[in-house]
């Protein structure tokens, strides 16, 4: 079962990569990941464990 959970955690993480890398803002990248989630249960679920993970970021990075 951890095998699975890091599959998840890769995805995820991977996810959270491409939403930062194409956008200007941290708002935008959450954005995103909305406009390109699918809305089922499992859409959703990924889309709010995403959002959750930029804004986490979003709030450990450095102000400059």
């Amino acid at each position: 079962m951890d095998k699975f959970s890091e599959e998840i955690d890769n995805l995820i993480n991977e996810k959270v990569d491409w939403a930062i890398e194409t956008s200007l803002t941290y708002r935008e990248a959450i954005g995103k990941v909305k406009e390109t989630s699918d809305f089922t249960f499992y859409g959703q679920a990924l889309k709010k464990a995403i959002q959750s993970e930029i804004a986490n970021r979003a709030l450990d990075s450095r102000i400059n």
